[in-house]
């Protein structure tokens, strides 16, 4: 009886010591697809090293890469003084979606939406693809695919009409 006790002493022991690990970032390439691979390496020339937790999608609509940097690895000045850079890079600034920033290289849109710890607002709200976290920027590329899928695409074709 005693033996069975600690023996389930132990496993809850160690149930609690996995379940309270710290989370580490993830980096996870699920798409190996040229223009993901183009879209990763515009994230590491526009962010350098504090890009997290990396996801990288190939679907029948799009070519998608995602981000997270940690709210204390970016202020909102940090990021608004990459203006020069994005525009070196080709990006033309689209707007706002709430709280998201949006640019647009061609039929690429790329979407910057600050974490509510810096930005304080009371809700999360999101922008036009990625949805705002608490305490991390979300950073996200997209490539259509398909005619209309992203704000460049309908901006584009607006244009034309």
């Amino acid at each position: 009886m005693k033996k069975k006790l600690i023996i389930i002493f132990c496993n809850l022991f160690c149930l609690i010591l996995v379940g309270c690990q710290k989370k580490e970032p993830t980096n996870l390439i699920l798409s190996n697809e040229p223009e993901n691979l183009r879209l990763m390496a515009e994230g590491r020339i526009i962010f350098g090293g504090n890009l997290e937790n990396s996801r990288s999608f190939s679907s029948y609509a799009s070519y998608k890469v995602l981000y997270e940097i940690k709210g204390q690895n970016l202020t909102l000045d940090e990021w608004l003084s990459k203006d020069i850079l994005l525009k070196q890079r080709g990006w033309k600034y689209l707007g706002k979606k709430d709280n998201g920033y949006i640019y647009c290289q061609n039929m690429t849109q790329f979407e910057v939406v600050p974490p509510q710890s810096i930005i304080k607002n009371a809700v999360l709200q999101g922008g036009d693809m990625y949805k705002q976290a608490k305490d991390y920027w979300v950073i996200g590329f997209s490539t259509a695919k398909t005619s209309s899928y992203n704000m460049c695409e309908k901006e584009r074709k607006h244009k034309v009409s």
